[in-house]
């Protein structure tokens, strides 16, 4: 730290003392205590007694300036600031600018009444929503009375006929601090058993302990996941979790930790690019210059598993990206000749590259490149780490003589023997695995170098690798420390009455992976904090990230804290990592005082998982009886701050038809941790969740929107792919038959329908994963709800009952071989993760999607601006009046923005529409919300056998004038969907696109001449399992191409690639689009249309017909 910043921060105290003690100022002491905290904290830095508790392993930073960083560093903590604000910051000089808002006695006299009304109306909420006593859950009876008290002075004073000012900004401040006071006195169940009594806490109560380890034991679906759960105890040794503690330094021995562990680091998806738009081949060249050097003066590295993308191409053709096959010859003597096939050396200087397939360096299979340039030292190759070749042949010492090549390079590099094809003006991403062990100036240099059709270079793209390698546990995505803790610690808790002494093993593994976990993933959080930027573009650092860590380590901790495995200095270690984890997810400022609104302020589901993080990890820590008295205070606060937050996170910012305002994947995401705090506070606090808050809205929602059970995803259902989401094989239902218990409780009917689509799923359980809780997989409870038999609740049918969530789902013959399936996505609102989708639809015939949604695949390459547009949606889109954009772009760092479509001319929908009008069962359920329109069934659904039923929606253009006006109809009986779009109010042209899980799509048939009279122009489909598409374009189209495109796995690969088929039409907007679909097996009839001479269209299917007049939607 520099002297000046110590300055700095000392004035800053003296200023941050100064308003604290400011005589003329009411605080209530939540905000003044909340302040206090960072104080201390920059007092700590002042006089020298801070120190950092968790090492610099990964060279994310170098020391940072701790008196700048406790000054301001940047969060995503919530409740205090501007709606949609990402460049939130805190810190000192915040919390003592944020304090000056809160004194009351400033605040003009309306303003002061407002508080008065929110203070007092809150106060009675709590008053009336807990009790006084001693028992589970109760408060302190003296606290219950002083907010009795408070709340009766802050109302006489506020009714006084003139109040005096001050005085009543010193009732509202002791009524605020008498909420908070009387909360954080509850009983918990740690206050009613000995400590030495607690393990497994989380997960039932401390009388339930044996039963439910019997159960386990006894249970042969629960036995089978314990197995699963040990195997993965198992992976490591106690051997290698007590050398963990070496990775938990600034200097890791790398030679002794390779022994071990696979240490690798991934680029992520940081390499993003766009090739020239002139380009046609590309040559790729991955050097080590001989300047680039660890500390102790060595230079190699390794790179493995090159991998280069495109949204819409796929992957490049890369010969051997994995470094596997060995050429037949080599380029120079000094090499070993065992160069990767399809590369070969550039290198100078004594410089080399090999194949290096040795055990101890691997990722996956096959071999890595190895780069080296010769020891400084003495001239020498450095052979301590590699002095054999993949055949095991000595390497060449070919000495160190520094003459550069033509280019000037020095150093070792690689280059493809032959230019690869790649496509122009396109979007792209380049990933790999490396392997530096430490960090070098700049590290491992890659560059592409552009060709065009002469053979000329016409662009390049530079990007240096820098990231030190580190623990990559190759067993699995998602797999860390975290999970091992938790299986550990499971495996300890169950052998504990059976083998005592193998059972601590266990319970000391867990704790050296808990401390791994937290060393690591404190240095992530230091860089977020002091960046506001993913470190290394790595996305697992996040706060959303921090809040699962800890409830990973809170369910680790809670089952192994009877074994007593941490020593004094190591306890102090580990509270002082949960502090610098709680400051990236919380502050000690007071919430319980507010109202739900405020604290909700700017909350998504980020916040979830942060405050749901800081309750648990703080319930664990009292259970454990590890904190001082201070620090079990504020452990006690912050239980009642995230209950309070989450609680009304649930009732206020849950749609009111139950959807979280995200996509379906976040809906699920957001409910599983309200599920596990609901399940851990409600056995700590007792406190019933799904009682007292909206968890069953939350499932219903959920429930009802599963899709048809596929083949190609195992026959299970899984739910609509709108937004980032993915099309699963019934995993996503494995908080269904966790809970299904639970709900039973308030809504058995609801249980059922949870418990049979569990089932169906097949039993699936939470994924493995270092940020879910692995106690789950031993908690699902298969008993049937009393009552209520398989599938009562069957079947379900259209609804038009989950307006904000912007699904309307149309249904036919569900539980049949025969279900069909249409969704449509109308939001009323922007959602959370949410792409530009407006419009869009969603299609099933018999159990097979035939026109998709393809999803989300990453968030940090390229293809998030192609799945974000609505080029990859069932969508209609107004020409841009700015025109093509002459270069493609990128902009994965924006998730609410995405150029993809401006490439080709058009604009994107917004992410928000009007719902005019929805018929379900031939009732118009329009505006329907949790009630029923006249004739209609009370959640806005109706019963399979209407003859037609449908969706209208408005979508303004984003650029000004224009609405899409597009009525969507869907009939039943003959299984056709019409797809009308009317323009308004535009001049120009639009385009449809059509999706689709297609293998082939080609015309088929151009009757009559296109033009407003009629004609019709007729596409035909492949699909999957044997079924076909027929498209009939009814109105004038100008033009109808068909092009492939990337997708997440929603349907069978095509060629090797997950990717659709995207049929596109174009026309003038005074023409619109009128599209029949008609999805068949072979002998289903085709559909035939004709338009009469007054504009009716007359539609058959067989020996349906209809007709449609000019007057219709049409």
């Amino acid at each position: 730290m520099s002297a000046e910043s110590i300055m700095r921060l000392q004035r800053l105290a003296a200023h941050t003392k100064a308003v604290m003690n400011d005589p003329d100022a009411v605080y209530p002491q939540g905000a003044l205590d909340g302040v206090a905290d960072m104080l201390d904290l920059a007092e700590r830095v002042i006089d020298g007694t801070y120190r950092r508790p968790f090492s610099h392993s990964h060279h994310f930073l170098p020391d940072i300036d701790a008196a700048d960083f406790v000054t301001r560093f940047h969060t995503m903590i919530t409740g205090w600031q501007t709606p949609g604000d990402m460049e939130r910051t805190y810190g000192l000089a915040d919390a003592a600018d944020w304090l000056s808002t809160q004194d009351l006695a400033a605040l003009p006299l309306p303003e002061l009444r407002d508080r008065v009304d929110t203070t007092t109306a809150r106060a009675r909420q709590v008053l009336d929503s807990v009790k006084s006593g001693t028992a589970l859950g109760n408060v302190n009876p003296e606290r219950y009375r002083d907010l009795e008290t408070a709340l009766a002075a802050c109302e006489t004073t506020v009714n006084a006929v003139s109040p005096d000012h001050r005085a009543l900004a010193r009732r509202v401040a002791d009524c605020m601090d008498a909420i908070r006071n009387c909360l954080a006195s509850r009983v918990l169940a740690c206050d009613l058993t000995d400590g030495d009594d607690l393990p497994a806490l989380f997960f039932s109560s401390a009388d339930e302990r044996a039963a439910l380890i019997e159960r386990i034991r006894s249970d042969e679906f629960l036995s089978a996941r314990y197995r699963d759960i040990k195997a993965i105890a198992d992976e490591w040794r106690p051997s290698d979790a007590d050398a963990m503690a070496g990775l938990c330094r600034d200097d890791v021995d790398y030679a002794a930790a390779d022994r071990r562990f696979r240490m690798w680091a991934s680029s992520e998806s940081e390499y993003n690019f766009v090739t020239p738009a002139d380009a046609v081949s590309a040559t790729i060249e991955i050097a080590l210059p001989a300047t680039e050097r660890y500390a102790d003066g060595r230079s190699f590295a390794w790179i493995d598993q090159l991998r280069i993308a495109s949204a819409q191409e796929g992957d490049w053709a890369l010969l051997n990206p994995g470094f596997d096959g060995a050429a037949d010859h080599a380029d120079s003597p000094e090499e070993a000749a065992d160069v990767p096939a399809h590369w070969v050396s550039r290198s100078t200087a004594g410089s080399l590259i090999r194949r290096d397939a040795r055990e101890l360096y691997r990722i996956g299979e096959g071999a890595s490149l190895y780069l080296e340039n010769p020891d400084l030292t003495d001239g020498a190759v450095g052979t301590d780490v590699a002095g054999t070749d993949v055949a095991g042949t000595d390497i060449v010492d070919a000495g160190a003589t520094a003459i550069p090549d033509a280019s000037g390079f020095v150093g070792a590099r690689a280059v493809n023997d032959q230019p690869i094809s790649v496509p122009a003006n396109t979007a792209c991403t380049l990933a790999f695995m490396g392997k530096l062990d430490g960090v070098m100036p700049h590290g491992l240099h890659i560059r592409l170098r552009f060709l065009n059709a002469d053979c000329e270079e016409c662009g390049a793209e530079d990007w240096d690798f820098n990231r030190a390698a580190a623990l990559w546990q190759v067993k699995g995505p998602g797999r860390g420390p975290a999970l091992s803790a938790q299986t550990d610690a499971i495996v300890a808790f169950m052998e504990s009455d059976r083998d005592p002494a193998a059972a601590r093993v266990y319970a000391i593994k867990a704790k050296n992976e808990i401390m791994l976990e937290l060393d690591d993933f404190c240095q992530g959080a230091e860089h977020w904090m002091v960046n506001n930027a993913r470190p290394y573009g790595c996305d697992s650092y996040g706060a959303v990230q921090a809040g699962r860590i800890l409830c990973s380590v809170a369910a680790t901790l809670t089952l192994i804290q009877s074994f007593h495995v941490f020593s004094d200095s190591e306890t102090a270690r580990f509270l002082d990592l949960i502090d610098v984890m709680l400051l990236y997810v919380t502050d000690a400022r007071d919430r319980t005082a507010y109202p739900a609104d405020e604290i909700l302020l700017g909350a998504t589901n980020w916040q979830t998982d942060m405050m749901a993080g800081a309750a648990v990890i703080s319930l664990a820590l009292l259970d454990a009886g590890i904190l001082d008295p201070a620090r079990a205070l504020r452990a006690r606060r912050m239980i009642a701050d995230g209950t309070w937050f989450l609680k009304a996170q649930v009732d206020d910012h849950v749609n009111p038809d139950g959807a979280f305002p995200e996509s379906l994947r976040y809906h699920m995401a957001a409910l599983s941790r309200y599920t596990f705090v609901a399940g851990v506070l409600g056995r700590g606090t007792g406190d019933d969740w799904y009682r007292s808050t909206r968890l069953r809205d939350m499932f219903r929602y959920y429930a009802d929107m599963v899709t048809p059970p596929y083949a190609y995803k195992k026959g299970r259902r899984s739910t609509p792919t709108f937004g980032d989401h993915q099309l699963g094989d019934g995993t996503e239902f494995a908080q269904l038959g966790l809970h299904a218990s639970d709900v039973a409780a308030v809504d058995p009917a609801l249980a059922q329908q949870m418990r049979d689509l569990w089932l169906e799923a097949g039993r699936p359980v939470p994924p493995f994963s270092t940020e879910a809780v692995a106690f789950e997989h031993l908690l699902p409870n298969m008993d049937p709800v009393p009552g209520h038999e398989p599938y009562d609740w069957a079947p379900l049918h259209s609804t038009a009952a989950y307006p904000d969530s912007g699904i309307a789902l149309f249904r036919k013959a569900f539980g049949t071989p025969h279900e069909q399936f249409l969704a449509v996505m109308s939001s009323p609102r922007p959602i959370g993760h949410g792409h530009f989708d407006q419009g869009s639809f969603i299609y099933y015939k018999d159990c097979v999607p035939i026109v998709v949604d393809p999803g989300i695949i990453g968030y940090f390459d390229t293809s998030k601006d192609w799945l974000y547009s609505s080029s990859a949606h069932a969508t209609m889109q107004f020409a841009s009046r700015y025109g093509r954009l002459e270069q493609a772009a990128v902009t994965v760092e924006r998730l609410d923005e995405s150029l993809y479509s401006r490439q080709f001319g058009y604009v994107d929908t917004p992410r928000s529409s009007r719902v005019l009008d929805v018929h379900v069962g031939g009732v118009d359920v329009s505006g329907v919300d949790g009630g029923a329109a006249d004739g209609g069934v009370a959640d806005g659904s109706a019963a399979d056998g209407a003859a037609e039923e449908s969706i209208t929606i408005a979508i303004d253009n984003p650029e000004g004038a224009g609405t899409q006006i597009r009525t969507i109809t869907w009939f039943p009986e003959p299984e056709l969907i019409l797809v009308h779009d009317r323009v308004r109010d535009f001049d120009g042209t639009v385009r449809f696109t059509l999706p689709l899980a297609a293998t082939t799509t080609e015309e088929t048939s151009s009757r009559g001449a296109v033009s407003s009279a009629g004609g019709v122009r007729e596409f035909t489909s492949a699909c999957d399992y044997g079924l076909r598409l027929q498209t009939l374009f009814l109105t004038p189209v100008d033009t109808v191409t068909c092009e492939w495109g990337t997708s997440s796995p929603v349907a069978p690969p095509v060629n090797g690639r997950d990717q659709l088929q995207f049929l596109r039409a174009e026309t003038q907007a005074s023409q619109g689009f009128t599209v029949l679909l008609n999805a068949m097996h072979d002998g289903e009839p085709k559909a035939h249309a004709a338009w009469s001479p007054d504009g009716a269209l007359y539609l058959t299917k067989g020996p349906w017909t209809h007709t449609l007049h000019p007057d219709s939607s049409l």
